[in-house]
């Protein structure tokens, strides 16, 4: 049920829209129950997948087992291991170390179908449930050239898909004429749905998750190959099958 009293709405301009003149505004509703129990309903009937960063951590080891020899395997996997506790940690990585995780995962991705189905699977987690949550709170709008409606309780996908471009459209006039603060095109949708999510107090891993456009990387949270004085010169059945050298 939409709430009876206006000062239970949020009112919702994505961050990077503030400076555009006459930037459309959002009505969001707030939690209940309800919307707590449709939420995980609708999650259910579209047969979202989310796997933890434990999960994928552990398949990576596994992958990194079959694709390297016992050798190459011994040495970085205790490169990992220590990686990954300083990121639990929250000590930051070397820019150097992430840009070797970048490669070495997208080879393991292109190598290992476990991986490539797990980083798929939380692809699409995350935009369908930022999605979900955005047509289960958004009860309207106003400076917007679409008429809002309601079906079964939310806002139907399809109309959201209409919201995100009109939003693009909005963004790439701006980027035009050169308005502060806008960035690239989609990331004001990004922010409305994440506003929405918000609202259901996910956990800190899937919000961190959802402030940016989901990677194609299968170790969430900064997960990190070896450094490059551990890993330099060796080539694994990754490399070999994805046609790129580990550097």
């Amino acid at each position: 049920m939409i709430p009876a009293e206006g000062s239970e709405l949020e009112l919702f301009t994505p961050p990077c829209l503030a400076n555009v003149a006459e930037a459309p505004v959002f009505k969001l509703r707030p939690a209940t129950k309800r919307a707590m129990r449709d939420y995980r309903y609708a999650m259910q009937v579209e047969g979202l997948q989310y796997h933890s960063k434990e999960a994928i951590r552990a398949e990576a080891l596994r992958a990194l087992e079959a694709l390297y020899s016992p050798e190459q395997f011994a040495a970085v996997r205790g490169v990992l291991l220590d990686a990954w506790l300083r990121t639990d940690q929250n000590i930051p990585l070397a820019a150097a170390e992430q840009a070797e995780i970048d490669d070495l995962t997208s080879r393991l991705i292109k190598a290992w179908k476990p991986l490539a189905v797990m980083s798929a699977d939380n692809r699409q987690f995350f935009d369908e449930s930022l999605r979900i949550a955005l047509s289960l709170f958004l009860i309207g709008w106003s400076g917007l050239d679409l008429a809002f409606r309601f079906e079964m309780n939310r806002v139907p996908l399809d109309l959201l898909d209409e919201v995100e471009e009109a939003l693009r459209a909005i963004e790439a006039k701006a980027i035009g004429d050169k308005v502060a603060g806008v960035g690239a095109e989609g990331l004001a949708f990004l922010q409305l749905c994440t506003a929405a999510q918000g609202k259901m107090g996910l956990s800190k891993e899937q919000e961190k998750n959802s402030d940016s456009p989901p990677s194609s990387q299968p170790v969430p949270n900064g997960s990190t190959t070896p450094s490059s004085s551990k890993t330099a010169g060796v080539r694994s059945k990754a490399s070999a099958r994805s046609g790129s050298k580990k550097g």
